[in-house]
């Protein structure tokens, strides 16, 4: 009904978003509610890759759609996630990491991995620049997937320098050098949020339903494969490393922690796996539903 139109973040912002909107904005003519529109379609996609993963390598045990339900229905508790942001679009190419570090433990092929890893999170950082401390998670996946070899982890590096070098040539070539001097880099930046009842409500809601989640699955991790434990165990080092990234602009920003809520939700969605009575889901379901309707109009 009232689109909030694109997010602007000039410190956290990577080199390519403010290009990308402009783009949007004058050559498709998209609106402020067009912004909406189309940041509906992104989490809808997003959520259905997401979903796609987990099944695909048996993350929940049995191929469901828990994890798209969680993606969209705990993503709409804030504004700040509902709306079209770097983070927002920078999330489809993290979702694609997350799929390649889930790969590692079985590819003969480590090298062109690793480095398609670091090449993919440096595009990401060109839209959101703090996703370039996603290097942390490539090097973990390896840590905990590959034995060490010196090679994979320097490629990590090239990976993520290569789109940097690309953007660099290009620019230079067309005689725009100059605006190299817009990219942005990392500080550190204190939190400023206006928090209210509400949000504070919200992120109570989310976090007690993932240590939830979190409790059923350290009971059933050491029955699962090998390869899934090392799953969890890089989604888990995903989530502490996303919860820091929104920090690395010197300006805070909530919506920065959209990238973390990627593995969040696959502990989100074990807590709604385990539930054994049907109306406790149907209560959990409908009072998130609830809060949703009332923060969303008040907020």
């Amino acid at each position: 009904m009232h689109g909030s139109g694109p997010m602007m973040q000039p410190t956290a912002d990577g080199w390519l978003y403010p290009y990308l909107v402009q783009w949007l904005q004058q050559k498709a003519g998209l609106s402020n509610v067009g912004f909406s529109v189309l940041a509906f379609i992104i989490l809808f996609i997003e959520a259905l890759l997401l979903n796609s993963i987990l099944n695909r390598f048996r993350i929940l045990h049995a191929n469901n759609y828990f994890p798209a339900f969680c993606f969209l229905l705990f993503s709409s508790f804030f504004k700040e996630w509902n709306s079209f942001s770097s983070p927002l679009v920078a999330n489809l190419l993290l979702i694609a990491v997350l799929y390649q570090s889930f790969q590692l433990y079985s590819t003969q092929q480590s090298r062109s991995k690793t480095f398609s890893l670091g090449f993919i999170t440096g595009l990401a950082s060109l839209l959101y620049m703090p996703a370039i401390g996603l290097l942390l998670l490539i090097w973990i996946a390896l840590l905990f997937s590959r034995p060490f070899r010196l090679a994979e982890w320097i490629l990590a590096i090239a990976g993520i320098l290569c789109p940097y070098y690309f953007l660099l040539t290009v620019l230079f070539l067309t005689g725009r050098l100059h605006l190299a001097m817009h990219l942005s880099y990392p500080e550190f930046g204190y939190p400023h949020l206006e928090v209210s009842y509400w949000l504070l409500a919200g992120m109570i809601l989310l976090i007690w339903w993932f240590l939830y989640g979190s409790l059923h699955l350290q009971k059933d991790y050491m029955k699962m494969l090998i390869h899934t434990r090392k799953c969890w165990q890089i989604m888990l080092a995903f989530v502490c490393i996303g919860l820091v990234l929104p920090f690395l602009p010197d300006n805070f920003s909530f919506s920065g922690w959209q990238i973390a809520f990627i593995p969040i939700t696959a502990f989100l969605s074990i807590g709604f796996l385990h539930i054994r009575r049907g109306w406790i889901a149907t209560v959990v379901h409908l009072s998130a539903l609830a809060y949703i309707f009332l923060f969303q109009w008040i907020y």
